[in-house]
């Protein structure tokens, strides 16, 4: 199995995939939540992904680098399908990243405007296995 963590600006989402399928999904609010510190260490999982988009406590930290095997940190020197073809790839937030791979798996080389709403509403465009960026704007709330 393959452990998908997204540790977001709200929240923390965490989903164990077997085959590409998703077996199950859990929803905490922060690194330190024991609720996340218990499911992270009973976890059966071949591999991890996390996608972190804020700052987190040196503690919290220092709890996932313990925990951690077999683990790839998302970010723009990651290898992925597509490439990356923005001014400034080190300012682009992971979630968006992830989200162009999720949208390449399924899609593709076609061209695909993703369009996540979330605490941000962002707009990335994928044309033709290029990741060309696109737009944040304020969330629905």
């Amino acid at each position: 199995m393959n452990l998908v963590i997204d540790i977001g600006n709200s929240s923390i989402k965490a989903a164990l995939f077997e085959k590409g399928k998703i077996q199950t999904v859990h929803r905490f609010q922060e690194p330190g939540d024991e609720d996340f510190r218990n499911f992270y260490k009973s976890a059966t999982r071949d591999r991890t992904i996390i996608s972190c988009v804020r700052s987190i406590t040196d503690d919290e930290r220092n709890f996932l680098e313990d925990c951690l095997h077999e683990v790839l940190i998302l970010n723009h020197n990651t290898s992925l399908p597509f490439r990356i073809d923005y001014k400034t790839p080190e300012s682009l937030g992971t979630d968006r990243i992830a989200a162009v791979a999720g949208a390449y798996f399924h899609f593709g080389e076609e061209s695909v405007l993703i369009i996540d709403a979330g605490t941000a509403i962002t707009f990335d465009l994928l044309a033709g296995g290029l990741y060309l960026g696109g737009n944040i704007s304020p969330g629905m709330s």
